[in-house]
């Protein structure tokens, strides 16, 4: 009996050991357990606020994909639009190349008749450069006809005399010459003596200061009678050339042969059939001209013509085009491109987490 309760004595004793290591056991495993589970509370905080930010970004992809997506029809649309451009360009272009194959099938013909031109232009210069020359030679025959017509029917000197003072120095010489009055052809012989002047007309008959001109016309009548005509009675020209511009045409039936021009001493007259005509002597100077021959001149060999129309052209326009552009454009682009990217995303992932768990833990006593 004693050995019996010594035995359930130290049963109880090692119960009681037992126990109490496995309290000691257990509240450090308690104690271990607790300081992990502050963390992960806070982990679980964490995570739920990176979940709520996850979740909006989701959202916003969303409403992006959504942009994306009508972006992305929009640009099919406009894609469509592009290809259909496309295609109008290239027939479009088909129309320009067959163009311009016919705009050089055009320019050859031109190019052609251009050469054919020139060659045609060619022989037109000819026959106007001919046709000039016979014009100009039918407008000199007929101008040489109608003068010798007018030679021959009216008052024309034939062969011209020479106009001189006379060896007698008061009179005007004038060599042997021929003549028409009324068409009918005279000879004159010369008279070396001189004709005496017709009136005794004077120049600066006053005497007054300075130097003065005068100018008489020589004219011959049928028969052979010489004359001298003056415009008046007394002459007080400045110039010679004044003198010879107031000469008076040749009187009714006379044909004028030439004409004299008197220079008279300074402040002195001079007078005609009195004073003589040597230079120096009663005048100061004599001049003596003769009328020219009015038998036309002869019709020139060689007549030139320029031939001013039509005017060369040259075969270097329209210039030549190439078929080469514009260049061919394809319809393969833009490439088309489908609604279905990028893939949809929904706000179920990742799932939602309380922060209940783990329980509360207490310490055995």
């Amino acid at each position: 009996m004693a050995s019996k309760s010594v035995k359930q004595r130290l049963q109880a004793m090692s119960s009681r050991r037992d126990s109490e290591n496995y309290r000691f056991l257990f509240n450090a495993i308690l104690a271990d357990l607790g300081a992990h589970v502050t963390p992960v509370a806070a982990s679980i905080v964490d995570y739920t606020a990176g979940r709520a930010e996850i979740i909006k970004s989701i959202a916003d992809y969303t409403a992006g994909r959504a942009e994306i997506v009508k972006d992305i029809a929009d640009y099919a649309a406009g894609r469509a639009e592009i290809v259909k451009d496309i295609a109008d360009y290239a027939a479009g272009r088909a129309e320009i190349v067959k163009c311009i194959a016919d705009y050089t099938a055009g320019r050859a013909e031109i190019v052609k008749d251009l050469a054919d031109y020139a060659a045609g232009r060619a022989e037109i210069v000819k026959l106007v450069t001919d046709l000039g020359v016979n014009n100009t030679m039918l407008t000199n025959i007929k101008t040489f006809l109608n003068g010798l017509r007018t030679f021959l029917a009216g008052d024309s000197i034939i062969n011209p005399t020479v106009v001189a003072i006379g060896s007698t120095p008061e009179n005007v010489a004038t060599s042997a010459f021929q003549f028409m009055i009324d068409g009918v052809a005279e000879l004159k012989a010369a008279v070396t003596a001189g004709t005496a002047f017709t009136d005794a007309d004077t120049i600066n008959t006053g005497a007054a200061a300075g130097s003065y001109w005068g100018a008489w016309l020589v004219q011959i009548a049928a028969g052979g009678t010489i004359t001298t005509h003056s415009v008046g009675a007394d002459q007080v020209y400045a110039d010679e050339a004044a003198a010879i511009a107031a000469l008076p045409a040749a009187e009714a039936g006379n044909l004028a042969i030439g004409y004299v021009t008197v220079n008279a001493k300074d402040d002195v007259d001079w007078v005609a059939a009195t004073d003589d005509l040597t230079d120096g002597s009663d005048c100061e100077t004599a001049t003596f001209y003769s009328a020219a021959t009015d038998i036309p001149a002869a019709i020139a060999d060689t007549v030139s013509a320029t031939a001013s129309a039509p005017a060369a052209v040259t075969a270097s326009d329209p210039a030549a085009v190439t078929a080469s552009g514009p260049a061919a454009v394809t319809a393969s682009d833009p490439a088309a491109v489908t609604a279905s990217n990028p893939a949809a995303v929904t706000a179920s992932a990742p799932a939602a987490v309380t922060a209940v768990d783990p329980g509360a833990l207490t310490l055995l006593e």
